[in-house]
């Protein structure tokens, strides 16, 4: 089903009627569910949860990123995205949803 932003208007596939539920559904649950608007578009998902990321660690509540059930997958743009150079980056939050420091100097670590 076609879908519009809520926060673009950008246009954009909704498939919760498929059997396999909704692309949305692989994004961490950070966000609560919000009856008054409608869905976002992947673009706009991943940066909302971006900045409840940072959110949560200025305000020292991490344990909420290190309780999320854990997963393999990543999600560009909530997990790492490309730099210009092509290289793959991660964000603070797979830092925290991973729970611990590699001891790499990464560019977003929280610990």
């Amino acid at each position: 089903m076609q879908k519009v932003c809520s926060n673009c208007t950008t246009t954009f596939e909704c498939l919760s009627c498929n059997n396999e539920g909704c692309w949305c559904l692989q994004y961490p649950p950070l966000l609560s569910c919000d009856l008054e608007s409608d869905c976002m578009c992947p673009t706009c998902l991943s940066a909302v949860l971006e900045n409840k990321t940072q959110d949560i660690i200025a305000s020292g509540s991490i344990d909420l990123i290190n309780n999320l059930p854990k997963s393999n997958k990543l999600i560009e743009g909530v997990d790492f995205y490309y730099t210009p150079e092509g290289y793959m980056c991660f964000t603070a939050f797979h830092h925290l949803k991973r729970g611990k420091c590699c001891g790499n100097g990464c560019r977003h670590c929280p610990y």
